[in-house]
Parts: structure tokens; sequence; C-alpha cells
């Protein structure tokens, strides 16, 4: 199903947090993580036209919380 959903931009992310669209009818979860993950992940594809392998460990090593730095700053 990935690559019936894939959007334009050419990548899928998911950080556990709520990926549904608005007015979705049917309830699955009653948690979802903050959208913070996210939010970082999509600031780091969105910035890059390729990625190699050490771009791909780079991300899932990557330190920023956009929470902390929204409340500390």
């Amino acid at each position: 199903m990935p690559g019936q959903l894939a959007p334009a931009r050419g990548w899928l992310a998911t950080a556990n947090n709520d990926n549904r669209p608005d007015g979705y009818a049917y309830d699955y979860s009653s948690f979802f993580a903050p959208s913070y993950r996210y939010e970082r992940i999509t600031q780091v594809l969105a910035s890059m036209r390729a990625m190699t392998i050490a771009d791909h460990r780079s991300l899932m090593t990557d330190t920023l919380n956009l929470q902390a730095k929204r409340l500390f700053h």
C-alpha cells in the first residue's frame, strides 16, 4: 500500500504520530505520540534531494528534540 499512498514529495514517514486525515471516520487508537519527532524527520527529509546510507544513519541517531527546543528557547 505505501506505493499507492506515496505523496508527491517522494517520501513517506511516521513517528507514531497521528497521521489520519481530517474527518477520518474510524477510531483505531487512543494514543498517538506528539508530532515533534515527525516534524524533525520532515525537516531533515525535506532538506535533502537524495540520501546516502550515512544520511540515513545520521537521521536515525539524530538527537535534536524540537519539543525541548520549543520549551527552553
